[in-house]
């Protein structure tokens, strides 16, 4: 890149989540020349869509790029223009998008819709409106990149940057497929391996989700969330000791009525 892009991620509300981040957003303006990055010099993770609605936006300058966080559940059938549907995302109609399809509809859709807008249409413009691409030419940019990084396969493990391919839509559990694959990914990132205890807990996989929360303390001991979910782990069972210094001890499977209680706490 001819000029090294800053990301800044501020913190969600409630279980908003960023579907996407630094690494995912690099690998995007790796496939692009030059020419039409050029401007941006700054990507902001903010939690600034007002439920869904807005997804993304480009600052007054010109020169930043917003994504934003959304529900951990969601449809984005309703962000479509004409022309896309969900499938072309690896999402179905009427259903809830997997999270595989909200990112590749983050970073394929949305990241270059907003780097159309940098894109200078009249240099010698008085007024911004006029100066940059505005609505129908930013989708017009993001369309025709999108054709063109998808028209052939980009090696590289993570999906999202690749269109659906038909085991997607034969999975028959795409969101935990696709979460197991990014953990042994960045098999470090202690965020994703909480996404993916959560998860577990969701489909009742217990003793999976209790060793995502082994391998996430042990690469950071201290991180006050996974500690607190296995504490929980074992608190539930009734194993006081080892929920109050659960990082110490090994673990041990719990009876039916302590897995509810475990899954009932966490909300699942």
């Amino acid at each position: 890149m001819s000029r090294r892009v800053q990301f800044s991620t501020l913190p969600t509300r409630e279980k908003r989540i960023h579907y996407v981040d630094a690494d995912d957003v690099r690998v995007v303006l790796s496939r692009l020349p030059d020419e039409v990055k050029a401007r941006l010099l700054t990507v902001k993770f903010n939690d600034r869509s007002r439920g869904a609605r807005t997804l993304g936006y480009v600052n007054r300058g010109r020169r930043e790029i917003a994504l934003c966080a959304l529900p951990p559940r969601v449809s984005l059938t309703r962000s479509l223009v004409r022309g896309q549907s969900p499938r072309q995302f690896g999402a179905t109609r009427g259903e809830q998008w997997s999270s595989l399809a909200v990112r590749r509809f983050m970073l394929y859709d949305v990241l270059l819709h907003e780097l159309g807008h940098l894109q200078i249409i009249h240099e010698r413009a008085n007024s911004v409106r006029r100066k940059f691409a505005m609505e129908t030419r930013a989708e017009e940019f993001a369309t025709k990149w999108r054709k063109q990084l998808w028209a052939k396969p980009f090696d590289h493990p993570d999906p999202a940057h690749n269109p659906p391919t038909a085991a997607e839509f034969t999975d028959p559990d795409p969101e935990l497929s696709h979460l197991v694959l990014r953990t042994q990914q960045r098999p470090n990132d202690v965020n994703l391996l909480q996404k993916l205890e959560r998860l577990y807990l969701k489909r009742r996989k217990y003793q999976d989700a209790k060793e995502a929360l082994d391998k996430a303390i042990a690469i950071n001991p201290r991180n006050p969330w996974t500690n607190l979910h296995l504490g929980n782990w074992y608190y539930f069972r009734e194993q006081f000791t080892e929920a109050i210094n659960p990082t110490t001890l090994p673990s041990s499977r719990g009876d039916a009525a302590a897995e509810r209680r475990y899954a009932d706490a966490n909300g699942s």
